[in-house]
């Protein structure tokens, strides 16, 4: 029978050699004659594996092994025989920003120039279209932020030309 030092689960198993909870080497448990009041007192571990002994490297060596060198590629003409290829390079495709940036254009002008529909209305439409292609294709176009900024411009500056339409029907406001 053995039985681990760590977890003091027994194995009846002799061809076990590490325990199967924690990997710990199992310890062979002797049979106790005499009392059983006494609990038997596990082996110490077998020691079937154990880690190379530490060696101390000198000051001027590096750490990273008996070698003394990192890890390093070979040089070319080194392999095969067959001359190397390098990979293409990697194009980074800028998003389209077209829409978002025609809408925000246009929601600045419109509330410069005092709510005017001629361009608040665009500056709308052209930021809805904006974010749905975006949602629809996010790789491919991008500018959510300006689109949002233009919508909220066109919209407020529609917003207040109406406002400002009623009052001035209602006598409110003089009419320019």
């Amino acid at each position: 029978m053995k039985r681990c030092p760590t977890c003091s689960r027994t194995y009846e198993d002799d061809s076990l050699s590490f325990c199967l909870n924690d990997g710990t080497p199992l310890a062979k448990e002797e049979p106790v004659s005499g009392s059983f009041d006494s609990a038997p007192v596990p082996a110490p571990p077998v020691s079937d594996w154990s880690a190379p002994p530490a060696t101390e490297t000198p000051a001027g060596q590096p750490l990273w092994g008996s070698v003394g060198l990192p890890p390093q590629q070979p040089e070319p003409g080194w392999g095969s025989g067959y001359p190397q290829v390098q990979a293409p390079p990697v194009f980074i495709q800028k998003r389209e920003q077209g829409l978002a940036i025609g809408s925000l254009v246009c929601g600045i002008l419109s509330f410069a120039c005092c709510g005017s529909v001629l361009t608040g209305i665009p500056a709308i439409v052209l930021g809805i279209i904006s974010i749905n292609k975006e949602k629809n294709d996010p790789v491919r176009y991008g500018g959510k932020g300006m689109a949002i900024g233009g919508i909220v411009l066109g919209s407020l500056s529609v917003l207040l030309l109406f406002l400002y339409m009623i009052l001035a029907i209602a006598g409110a406001i003089p009419a320019r």
